[in-house]
């Protein structure tokens, strides 16, 4: 049996329920959720580079919300805050790449390949 059977059939029922369920949008972002878990459990590289790359995101979203909200930003300042998640992700990655994407800021778990 080969080892992408279990994902590719799991993947197909989760694509197959999506569509059913809620239509060609749920489609849409089921295939996109695919490819990144996909990604992820390719390598642990991979892994670590979309982890990374979602904390910093979530952690400039967080910031972009607190700033817009203090400072009640609107027109082009509300624009420019748009760029702070992007630019956490971005952070993010660069401070994992030190470390080879193997040591996660989580709990202090360090991936031994």
């Amino acid at each position: 049996m080969s080892k992408w059977l279990v994902p590719a059939v799991s993947i197909g029922l989760f694509l197959a329920f999506s569509y059913i369920a809620w239509g060609v949008e749920s489609l849409i972002s089921a295939v996109i959720l695919s490819v990144i878990l996909l990604l992820s459990t390719s390598s642990p590289g991979r892994a670590g580079i979309i982890f990374y790359f979602f904390i910093g995101f979530l952690a400039g979203f967080v910031v972009a919300i607190v700033i817009g909200v203090k400072t009640n930003a609107t027109g082009w300042e509300s624009a420019v805050l748009l760029t702070l998640p992007f630019i956490g992700a971005l952070v993010a990655l660069l401070y994992g790449r030190r470390s080879d994407y193997m040591s996660w800021p989580v709990f202090g778990f360090r991936y031994k390949r």
